[in-house]
């Protein structure tokens, strides 16, 4: 979903989201009235395809910057503007929880809403861009362009209504130039307001609390491994530091698997391709690199047997492949 509404005189409709079928997206309003099993079908298969990526924890905090809707009776009525809210949320099953140092909510995915949506060049209306401007130091105007990326998840109240929490990422309208899955996670250089959002909806679907606040705070922790990618030496945890991996936010070291000591290494490599171990690699007949083949061997030693041979690529990094990594 979109996470600022169209500001509509006639009504203020928080809820709308980003609908895909069969990998085409096209933006429409969807009232939580809609809970259909397309939906929910679409959900699961959001959750399929983002699978196929790290899964990260992204923990966040922020002031509450705007309250849009309160008609009483929410979860967070009444909170104050300045309160701060902090949580998290996964990337890829989309659980996650927010808290106001009062009341936690955690929510999961997908009740109406939810999950991984991008967008291509939303135009802002007036009411957008007077949102964005209030929750940071831009200054769009209507018919200004951003990308959009959300991370989503919903829960059902106690009095039968739903409420959805999530994340956004408001970018230069050349961040990307489709609606791919591909697009996320987001090059940091390209956010220009992150932010987070609540909106709630009674048990007869109208809507009672909308609210948003800048992010103070956004740390993702890829591996969620409790450290986040801020502090941590190995982001993907796949052994190889992040100062050695070629893709720091996915695992892609080929020989992590029972024994990361020692590891007797025999492939046909035909592409790009990663061997990392702790203590050695022995390359073992009929080991080949292919013409097409770009293979990197990392370890503090690393041996070859006779029989092996290379038409392509081959690195060897004769070091410790995470040297502030526990043993």
């Amino acid at each position: 979903m979109l996470v600022f509404p169209e500001l509509e005189k006639a009504a203020i409709n928080p809820m709308r989201t980003a609908m895909r079928i069969l990998g085409a997206t096209k933006m429409m309003i969807f009232r939580p009235s809609r809970r259909t099993i397309s939906r929910i079908t679409q959900c699961i298969f959001l959750i399929g395809v983002h699978s196929l990526a790290q899964a990260g924890i992204i923990n966040f905090s922020g002031q509450l910057d705007v309250v849009e809707l309160d008609t009483g009776g929410a979860v967070y009525s009444g909170v104050a503007i300045g309160s701060v809210f902090s949580g998290d949320i996964d990337d890829v099953t989309f659980n996650g929880s927010i808290n106001d140092g009062t009341t936690l909510t955690a929510f999961s995915c997908c009740i109406a809403a939810g999950g991984l949506s991008i967008t291509n060049n939303e135009i802002l209306n007036a009411g957008d861009a007077a949102l964005l401007n209030s929750l940071g130091n831009t200054n769009f105007v209507a018919g200004d362009q951003v990308d959009l990326i959300d991370l989503e998840g919903d829960v059902m109240t106690s009095g039968g209504g739903r409420i959805e929490i999530g994340l956004s990422y408001i970018l230069d309208p050349l961040s990307f130039s489709d609606e791919s899955l591909e697009n996320y996670p987001p090059d940091p250089g390209d956010i220009l307001i992150s932010l987070f959002f609540i909106f709630e909806a009674d048990s007869q679907d109208q809507d009672i609390y909308s609210a948003f606040g800048a992010l103070d705070v956004l740390d993702p922790d890829t591996d969620g491994d409790g450290d986040p990618d801020a502090t941590d030496p190995d982001d993907d945890n796949d052994g190889i530091g992040d100062a050695l991996d070629t893709d720091p936010l996915n695992g892609n070291n080929f020989c992590s698997g029972s024994d990361p000591q020692t590891v007797a290494f025999q492939q046909v490599v035909s592409g790009d391709l990663s061997c990392a171990a702790q203590v050695s690699i022995s390359v073992v007949p009929l080991t080949t690199v292919l013409a097409s083949g770009d293979l990197r061997l990392i370890a503090p030693t690393v041996t070859f047997q006779s029989g092996f041979a290379v038409a392509g690529a081959l690195t060897v990094i004769s070091a410790h492949p995470c040297p502030a990594c526990s043993p």
